[in-house]
């Protein structure tokens, strides 16, 4: 009886290289954000010709100073999904020590829904188990914003 010699063939295993890109630039007065009013106008000006709601999140050195904007996410007229993952893996491809969260409301009204809070409070839990601080969540109205620090929602100390 002749015996059969099997020939096992390997299993290729993907291998991978990330990298972050830069898509372009946005002109800004300050190289540190200093207050909610100056990223509520940094974002209002990204945010400028957004028809629907948009998620962006803005890197920060150790030193806050302004590293990046990455959006996160694009949805529609009232509504946007934003998971913890898709908010920190830019950050920290990016290096950076604290975010800021900004998304705009195309109402016009900048009042948080029930949904932004919880949403920037599971933020805020993930960013402190990756050593990444969120320091704020600014939501841009049509002539206004809110600022969850300024309205002490959120603690930066």
């Amino acid at each position: 009886m002749a015996s059969v010699v099997q020939y096992q063939i390997p299993h290729q295993i993907p291998i991978y290289r990330v990298s972050l890109v830069c898509e372009g630039t946005l002109s800004s007065p300050l190289a540190t954000l200093t207050n909610p009013q100056s990223v509520a106008d940094l974002f209002s000006a990204y945010f400028s010709n957004a028809d629907r709601e948009v998620f962006a999140v803005l890197f920060l050195t150790s030193r806050r100073t302004i590293m990046g904007i990455h959006t996160v996410s694009i949805g529609t007229i009232n509504t946007g999904i934003v998971q913890p993952r898709e908010v920190f893996k830019a950050a920290i491809l990016a290096g950076a020590c604290a975010v800021i969260l900004a998304h705009n409301h195309p109402s016009g009204d900048p009042e948080p829904s029930e949904e932004d809070r919880k949403t920037t409070d599971k933020l805020r839990k993930a960013g402190k188990l990756l050593a990444i601080e969120v320091l704020d969540h600014v939501i841009i109205g049509a002539k206004s914003y809110v600022s969850f620090s300024e309205q002490g929602w959120i603690s930066t100390k």
